[in-house]
């Protein structure tokens, strides 16, 4: 079966979607000391850290690497959701990252994602009859090909909705789910939400807030096994 990715992002201290359970003998998560990849645009590449994060699967096989950015910008403190948004600071379009799969996997809709490099921008799901029930919250990632994505400023969301759509090979763009963290979880991480029948790594990423003078880090899940109702 395919493995299935799922990004699921929120503050430690909001409450969970179901009871977490540690699951390290499904998977690990190591520090990688290697620089972003050369597929990556010049000026995305120079907007991400320089060591990324790596997830392992029981057989110690390399599944997916993160690059997270130095620093992403928020248009306030961050804090908890506002209604259906659970990252409300956050302006759709912008970038928060790349991804390397390193094998074939699956997004939330559970589309066929072929091995290969990302970036990672942030988008909401539409408000329309095609999306009731799909998830709690509206807040995703989406991936674009890194050869396509190239400028490090926010795209519009139409223009994102295009850009993700190629990695999908759909009309529909490359979805990846944002959801609250486990309370109480360190980073980096992995916890099991058996519930949910979901995996996720807890990353820590940093957002920018005019007046402060370093990055305010907030926990980041992301899910590498689990597909919501599509």
């Amino acid at each position: 079966m395919r493995a299935t990715f799922a990004i699921v992002c929120s503050a430690l201290g909001l409450a969970p979607t179901g009871p977490p359970a540690t699951a390290q003998d499904s998977y690990r998560v190591e520090a990688l000391a290697e620089a972003p990849p050369e597929e990556i645009a010049a000026p995305v590449r120079e907007a991400l850290q320089q060591e990324g994060l790596r997830v392992l699967d029981a057989e110690g096989t390399p599944v997916v690497d993160l690059w997270l950015r130095k620093s992403v910008p928020a248009a306030e403190a961050p804090g908890g959701p506002s209604g259906s948004i659970l990252l409300p600071f956050l302006e759709a379009g912008q970038l928060v990252g790349a991804m390397r799969l390193e094998g074939e996997a699956g997004d939330y809709k559970d589309q066929v994602i072929l091995p290969g490099v990302y970036t990672m921008r942030y988008g909401l799901q539409p408000v329309d009859g095609d999306h009731l029930g799909v998830s709690e919250f509206r807040d995703y990632f989406l991936l674009s090909y890194a050869d396509e994505d190239v400028e490090v400023e926010p795209v519009s969301q139409e223009d994102l909705q295009i850009l993700s759509s190629g990695p999908s090979g759909t009309t529909h763009p490359s979805v990846f789910l944002l959801l609250p963290a486990p309370e109480g979880a360190e980073a980096p991480s992995i916890v099991r939400d058996e519930q949910q029948g979901r995996t996720g790594v807890l990353l820590s990423m940093p957002f920018e807030v005019d007046g402060e003078d370093a990055p305010r880090p907030l926990a980041v899940q992301v899910v590498v096994e689990g597909a919501g109702p599509h």
